[in-house]
């Protein structure tokens, strides 16, 4: 009977990628986390040069973007409130 599939995220991935780079061995870090030899092998060829490097994965680019684009969003639905609520009190009466 197989096992359910695993998802890990970014951080666990990193993290294992680190301990890697620290000078423990592949199967050390694998055994340690529980997790297979070849899917950390995997995540060195795949996130290592990227790791390494200091740069960000496509999800985390891809999560940077989506949350800069709400940011963006809300200060654009801001900035008309506040035209709005200045184009209100420009107009209204009894200003002295």
């Amino acid at each position: 009977m197989k096992h359910a599939p695993h998802f890990y995220d970014e951080t666990f991935k990193r993290r294992a990628l680190e301990m890697v780079a620290a000078g423990r061995t592949l199967a050390s870090v694998a055994r340690e986390l529980g997790i297979d030899v070849k899917r950390l092998s995997y995540w060195k060829r795949t996130l290592g040069a990227a790791a390494a490097a200091g740069q960000k994965t496509p999800d985390e680019l891809a999560a940077e973007v989506r949350a800069l684009r709400r940011r963006a969003e809300r200060a654009e639905m801001e900035l008309a409130i506040l035209k709005k609520a200045m184009s209100i009190f420009a107009a209204s009466p009894g200003r002295d």
